[in-house]
């Protein structure tokens, strides 16, 4: 599969400063030294990246029902910092990329809605909370200006080829003063510094955009954001996922074969917690 043509200017902010940093699977990642961003530089389409996931090692074991308490960690810190920054209980929430509904699950009294490309976990969304769950992307979602009191998008930005465009969206969404929350790995924490082009989130071309502080600030200020408040919270993971994460999806990789070797083992299910700042999340407010 070929993707020759690249980025003349970062898909981000339009710069033309900017300069390789990495080559990872045959992938041209760049730096952009105006707003910060580190992306893929080769030109991506919905049709070629189809073809990429159709080929992929599959992650669907992160959202299965037996790691569902180790994400309710993460999900449970997030549901506090939304009623401390929000001082409310209820509302309307819209999960982008919602997968089968678990943070909305722990959502009990808001209106949930959810967004979930796969429709095998959106359906499973769907029978709890029906027509609320749209199957695609958000671009083709209908959602109502001014309706929502929180947007999530969690392990989603990294993944879209215009980010700008899903910023804007859920702005227009968004009620004055309505809180938006983007989760994403952090390329500029120090593991990722260490671990260089090995850093477990560099997986193009499914990551295509990395994040830190900076690039996260000027892209909430240029779609009309305002008051962000960045946190490293940390996560509990199962010790299979450590062996998947450190095989970057290729399953003809040694950390892949130990991964299977733990995967459905008690031992594969033992919990670690993780905090190496590797993870970042930013709320801010429209």
């Amino acid at each position: 599969m070929s993707v020759s043509q690249m980025y003349a200017l970062c898909p981000l902010c339009n710069s033309d400063k900017h300069a390789p940093r990495f080559v990872v699977d045959g992938f041209r990642i760049e730096v952009c030294h105006g707003c910060g961003v580190v992306y893929v530089a080769n030109v991506m389409t919905p049709e070629t990246l189809a073809g990429y996931y159709e080929s992929a090692a599959s992650d669907e074991f992160v959202y299965t029902s037996d790691n569902v308490a180790y994400l309710n960690h993460y999900y449970s810190v997030l549901k506090e910092q939304i009623t401390r920054l929000t001082g409310k209980a209820s509302g309307a929430i819209l999960d982008v990329g919602c997968s089968a509904g678990y943070f909305l699950d722990l959502m009990e009294g808001w209106d949930r809605h959810g967004i979930e490309i796969s429709p095998k976990e959106a359906e499973i969304a769907r029978k709890k909370y029906g027509d609320s769950i749209f199957t695609g992307i958000i671009e083709d979602y209908a959602g109502r200006e001014g309706f929502f009191d929180v947007i999530a998008l969690q392990d989603v930005l990294d993944h879209c080829i215009a980010p700008m465009r899903v910023m804007r969206a859920c702005h227009h969404m968004l009620k004055p003063g309505g809180l938006i929350i983007v989760k994403v790995h952090d390329i500029s924490c120090l593991y990722a510094r260490i671990t260089g082009k090995s850093f477990y989130a560099i997986l193009p071309p499914f990551h295509l955009f990395y994040f830190s502080k900076k690039p996260l600030a000027w892209m909430l200020e240029k779609t009309g954001f305002q008051k962000p408040v960045f946190r490293h919270i940390g996560q509990v993971i199962q010790l299979k996922t450590v062996f998947y994460r450190l095989s970057r999806g290729g399953k003809q990789k040694l950390w892949y074969r130990i991964y299977e070797l733990f995967a459905g083992t008690r031992v594969g299910r033992l919990p670690i917690p993780k905090n190496l700042h590797d993870i970042i999340t930013v709320f801010a407010v429209k």
